[in-house]
């Protein structure tokens, strides 16, 4: 019976990990789009970074370092955004679908992290 669940959970990994890179992609795409479009409202969500996309202002020493503040901006606003779809996202017209593929990865993955 072990052996089941440690298989189960090593499959559930393998299936979700490309997920789970994709919906860090799908991130990284509504903060780029949020830091062009509506700079007012990624100031002050906290000037989030993306997953692998960082805005020129937010790396000090040639890019060596990240803030911790836009870390931790990151993380809050992941979750936010799994629950309510800002307003400039709502009416911004690149985005009004994206949010929608993020919820649907982000819940398998949601599950997949509390086993």
């Amino acid at each position: 019976m072990i052996a089941l669940i440690d298989y189960l959970v090593r499959a559930a990994f393998i299936l979700f990990f490309p997920v789970l890179i994709a919906d860090f992609f799908v991130i990284d795409r509504l903060l780029r789009s949020e830091y062009i479009d509506a700079k007012k409202e990624w100031n002050d969500d906290g000037k989030p970074r993306g997953f692998f996309w960082v805005p020129p202002e937010l790396k000090p020493r040639r890019g060596l370092l990240v803030s911790l503040r836009s870390s931790r901006a990151l993380k809050s606003i992941t979750v936010e955004w799994l629950f309510k779809t800002p307003q400039w996202m709502a009416k911004h017209e690149k985005t009004p679908g994206t949010l929608s593929p993020n919820l649907e990865c982000q819940h398998p993955v949601a599950a997949l992290a509390v086993l």
